[in-house]
Formats: structure tokens, sequence, C-alpha cells
């Protein structure tokens, strides 16, 4: 089943909530959700949304959450964000007006889309922003450093830093310098044009400063780019002995990787977040194998792993780092919710303050920094593990680096 058929559109998946058992007996909580279902990050978008109506469902299932000691069904209208902050910000302004939505959760993919919407947090203080994959670490120093315009915004996934702590260990680790033979210590990068891979970027510099890794050139491209013969051909010219590349379309990644292998580079690949996108591991063939990639993934050979895919598998929802992310940021904010037993943002950002929970597949903690309304980082908290594609990317391995929470980095084979 293709990802377009998991998700209902915006008017049948209200009426599907709305005719849950039960439905009638009080006036809904609307959740306006909004992120990018069509466009070239789709997959992504559609995947979370498949989620949270998942974990909507389960709340339907049992009556709803207890608002001001009523039960209340979970009604979600989705609306397309389409990559674009001005599209998303429009999008966010029906569902606040029109819709008048009770929490709003977007961009859900974007950080850059988040960015542009949480500016109409200040005119809406009394409701909730919610904000489930953006990593950007500006939308965290944002509401550190506003907190009376931003109060109301919270940011589940973890800052920037998570990735470049963790691309840094990894690059720095004798296991990979023994395996890798890093001669210059030299390296590139190539990635989209948003804040999200800026910020990223940025924060691996720092990581690497000091570190005896030499930056050659950082090369950009906009969003859904499916050209980077131009970039590749003046990196290979450089010589380095990692590159990264940060991409949040799975085609853009499958279109580097190819042109890199037609090219017959010698550079260390790393990839940032799109080699666990599906269609990327679907399209890639023998060009992933041994594709050293950083995102929110899960080891499905792990117990909970195994128990979180086949519950995706079920639902009709292929089983990938985004389902995992997804899922577990709708149930942090449905359970904060409920313990709040109010609607109100600074009721329910209360309880998301007082949120402790390591339930997620993918075994990172959720504890939230009561300044920047984002996770803890670190050992015992959030935490970005690496993997590596093989098998004509049909599977890869997790390895977590020596910060995360294993403490030590997996032997590379």
């Amino acid at each position: 089943m293709s990802m377009r058929k998991v998700i209902l559109s915006s008017a049948t998946l209200a009426i599907a909530l709305w005719l849950a058992p039960g439905a009638g007996a009080a006036d809904p909580i609307k959740i306006g959700i909004v992120g990018p279902n069509t466009g070239p990050a789709a997959t992504t978008g559609l995947t979370v949304t498949a989620t949270w109506k998942l974990v909507a469902d389960e709340y339907n299932g049992k009556g709803g959450i207890a608002i001001d000691g009523e039960q209340r069904l979970i009604e979600l209208l989705p609306a397309d964000s389409q990559s674009k902050p001005s599209t998303g910000v429009s999008a966010a302004q029906r569902l606040l007006t029109r819709d008048q939505v009770d929490i709003l959760v977007g961009d859900t993919l974007h950080s850059d889309v988040t960015l542009a919407i949480m500016e109409l947090a200040t005119a809406f203080p009394d409701t909730l922003f919610y904000a489930p994959l953006p990593v950007s670490s500006t939308i965290s120093d944002k509401i550190r450093d506003e907190p009376e315009k931003y109060g109301n915004v919270w940011k589940w996934d973890a800052d920037t830093e998570a990735y470049a702590t963790s691309i840094a260990d990894f690059m720095t680790s004798d296991a990979a310098a023994e395996s890798r033979h890093f001669e210059n210590k030299t390296y590139a990068i190539v990635a989209e044009k948003t804040n999200y891979s800026s910020t990223i970027a940025e924060s691996v510099k720092e990581a690497l400063a000091g570190t005896g890794w030499e930056l050659l050139t950082s090369e950009g491209a906009p969003v859904g780019s499916t050209d980077y013969y131009s970039q590749i051909t003046k990196i290979k010219s450089l010589d380095p002995d990692v590159v990264i590349s940060i991409m949040t379309a799975a085609n853009s990644g499958l279109a580097y990787i190819k042109q890199s292998r037609e090219q017959a580079v010698e550079y260390e690949d790393i990839g940032v977040y799109y080699p666990g996108l599906p269609p990327f591991m679907k399209g890639v063939g023998s060009d992933g194998n041994g594709l050293i990639f950083f995102t929110g993934t899960f080891d499905t050979k792990s117990e909970r792993g195994r128990e979180f895919a086949d519950l995706m598998v079920a639902n009709d929802i292929p089983p990938s780092g985004d389902a995992v992310l997804g899922y577990c940021s709708a149930t942090v904010m449905f359970d904060a919710v409920a313990r709040a037993g109010s609607l109100d943002a600074a009721k329910i950002g209360d309880a998301l303050l007082e949120t402790d929970d390591d339930t997620c597949a993918n075994y990172q903690r959720i504890v939230f920094d009561p300044k920047r309304h984002s996770p803890l980082l670190g050992p015992d908290h959030a935490f970005m593990p690496g993997a590596q594609l093989y098998a004509d990317g049909k599977e890869f391995f997790i390895f977590y680096p020596e910060r995360a929470a294993t403490g030590k980095l997996d032997e590379l084979p």
C-alpha cells in the first residue's frame, strides 16, 4: 500500500475520527497538524500524520481524553505545508482562525516552516504550538531568549547538537579511523539550503573544531534538488576523506549518492536524515552499501524495535525512523494533555515539564528543558544513533556514538 493511500484526505480523516464510538457526546479536541503532505518531503509528512492518527485512534478507542472532567474525542485536522514556510503559515492561520483548533502541531518536519509558524504564537497565547520532528536549535534558542513571545511553543525532537555530537564522535573515533583510513582528516559538506541543514552543518564544524579535522568546502542546493554533478565535481577535485550530505528529501539523497558513484568518488559518505527514508532504501540498491548515516532510526532486531515494526505493519504504515519519531512525539503530547486535563497551553506546558518518557522504540529518553522547551541531550536523554546500510539498501545495523546511551561505538565491519 502506498503512503498516499495510508493517509486519508483532511475531510475524510476528520469525519473518520468524528464518527468514532461515542462521538457527539461532547465537542471534540481539535488538533491541527501542518506538514509536507505533498512535495519533496511528502513521505515524511504522510508518515507522521499516519502515526498521529494511530495514536489518536488509540485514545478515541478508550473514550478520548478527559478535559475539565468531560470525556472528549480527538479530531485530527491535517493541512499541507508543501515544504514551504509561506504555505505552512497560511495553513496554520486557517486552522487557528477558521477551524479554531485547540492545539496546533507543525511543522511535522521542516524547521524553516516551524520557525515561520511559531511567529503566530503571540496572537494565540492560550493555544499550544507543538513541533514533532524539527531539530533546529534556532527554534529552541528563540523560545529560551523570548519566553514571553514563544512560551506556548514546544519542540519534541532533539536539538541540532545531537547530530553534531554523534557525527563528530564517529569521525574522531579510533574504530572509524582504523577501518576507514582517514589519512588527511579533511571533510566537505553538501546540504540543502534550509535552516535544518545549516544549523547541523554549523554544529558539526563546532564539534570538529580542535580535533585536527579540516573543512575544505561547504556546498548548497535547493530543497528537492536532484542535480549534484557540479557540487560533486568540485568536491572530488579537493579529495576529502569524508563528505557529509544533509537532505530531507529521499529523491535528493538518491540523486546525490547515485551521481557520486557515477563519478567514482573515493571519499567516505556520511548521510544525514535521508538514508533512513523508505524510498531511499528501496531505490539505492548496491550504491548504498556501506553508507554511514545519522537519523532517528531504530533497531528492528531488538525486542522493542520488532514490536514497534509489527504495530506499524498491522496499521499499514511502513516501519521507519519517521514512524518512530511521529508515534513517540504524539504519545508524549497526548499524554501531557491527559495529565493536564486541560487544553490551556500553560497547563499542558506544565505537564510537558513533568514528562520523563523512555518508551520510544529508539530508546531515547524525553525530558524537556524548562527554558528551551526541547528535550535534554546526552547519554541519559536524547541522542542520535548512527547506522550503516548493507544488502543493497534492504538492511542496516545501528551503532551508538561514545556520548550516546550505550557509552560506546560499535566496531564497524
